[in-house]
């Protein structure tokens, strides 16, 4: 479901891009790399044997990040950048910095939780298809 809907989002963005490059080329390579993580985080999923799950949560996570940074991009500059909050008192540099800086922390935390889920084998996580 998530990478037909990030096709969606892929094709949205490259109609935009063709409509007006100049202000929204950014878009239709930020939907390229997002898509592009999803297929990594798809095929790493799929794998036989299955594993790799470091390589599809990782994959997904900056998948979801790169989205995350082309909305915030996006409504800067967009009809609705005036009303996000603090978006006058904020450097535009910051919501291109922020959605990462924000999922580094978070993504470390899942491997690690899942590292140790794995290597106690009485641990359950929740999905697992035990």
């Amino acid at each position: 479901m998530y990478l037909a809907a990030l096709a969606v989002v892929c094709a949205t963005a490259a109609v935009l891009a063709a409509v007006r490059w100049r202000q929204d080329g950014y878009l239709a390579l930020l939907a390229t790399l997002a898509f592009g993580a999803a297929l990594v985080g798809l095929r790493a999923r799929r794998r036989r044997p299955p594993g790799r799950p470091t390589r599809h949560a990782v994959a997904m996570a900056t998948s979801y990040t790169v989205l995350l940074i082309g909305f915030y991009a996006d409504n800067f500059y967009a009809d609705n950048g005036p009303h996000l909050p603090l978006r006058d008192r904020l450097p535009h540099l910051l919501y291109w910095v922020l959605p990462p800086a924000a999922a580094l922390p978070l993504t470390w935390a899942a491997l690690v939780r899942r590292r140790r889920a794995t290597a106690d084998p009485g641990r359950r996580l929740i999905g697992d298809e035990r």
